[in-house]
């Protein structure tokens, strides 16, 4: 297993801790709601993506604040980069991009059938892209497809073993 930073050990513990609990909402959340991507995940996951990791704002008296759970729902045509620097005039963003996934189909996470006490994983079919030669465009490499819980772990850790093979073999090199 590949070394992780302390925000990502923090994010998988919490990941692993909330899918075995089903649908509970925690007061503890991935990562933070306000971050513009940089705080410490494998891919830059901004503000702009709360909503597809289930991180919502709670507005009842009785307990307000900012929550989680495992209701992941990223859709078609979500755009993530592997930095921060991807969100600047393009032509400077490209120079710093190694890679991006552009999601093409996607089925959310949730609980299964009521009473059933099962849950559904979710699917994200997904393009990973990257900067042509002359780093003047992304160029689609190739298509794969996680469940929403496996996407969002790749989020945190990064590719994993499987995936970073071919992404190899599509002549990326994905940092460690």
């Amino acid at each position: 297993m590949r070394m992780m930073n302390p925000q990502q050990k923090a994010s998988i513990d919490l990941l692993d801790s909330l899918l075995s609990k089903g649908s509970q909402r925690s007061k503890t959340l991935l990562h933070d709601p306000d971050s513009n991507g940089d705080d410490g995940w494998y891919m830059c996951a901004p503000k702009c993506f709360n909503d597809a990791l289930d991180i919502k704002f709670n507005c009842t008296p009785a307990s307000p604040g900012w929550t989680q759970s495992t209701c992941f729902a990223f859709k078609g045509q979500d755009t993530i980069y592997d930095t921060p620097k991807a969100h600047q005039i393009w032509s400077a963003a490209l120079q710093e991009i190694g890679f991006s996934v552009i999601v093409q189909s996607a089925s959310s996470a949730g609980q299964g059938a009521v009473g059933s006490g099962r849950r559904y994983a979710g699917n994200v079919g997904f393009a990973v892209c990257s900067p042509s030669e002359d780093k003047q465009k992304l160029i689609r490499r190739f298509t794969t497809s996680l469940s929403q819980d496996d996407f969002v772990r790749f989020l945190i850790t990064g590719p994993s073993d499987d995936l970073r093979q071919l992404m190899v073999d599509n002549g990326i090199s994905p940092r460690s």
